[in-house]
């Protein structure tokens, strides 16, 4: 069982990460490079893929953060 937790801890960290970009970029007003807004974007939606309840729960709130910030 803790072999499958493997990839859901690492799709929850890298989602929990980009949420903080998004959250450091809202706050300082800092522009987010397009293609780096798109890319995590795209890693969030193959998170909410149904692997795990919790994950689905987390991702959207984070793709709404990745939203949310401005791009160049």
């Amino acid at each position: 069982m803790t072999a499958e937790l493997v990839p859901l801890s690492r799709n929850l960290s890298q989602a929990a990460t980009i949420g903080l970009l998004a959250l450091d970029a809202l706050q300082n007003s800092t522009p987010v490079n397009a293609e780096t807004q798109k890319k995590q974007l795209s890693e969030l939606k193959e998170f909410e893929k149904p692997e795990a309840v919790l994950l689905n729960r987390i991702v959207p709130g984070v793709e709404v953060l990745v939203q949310a910030t401005r791009t160049q």
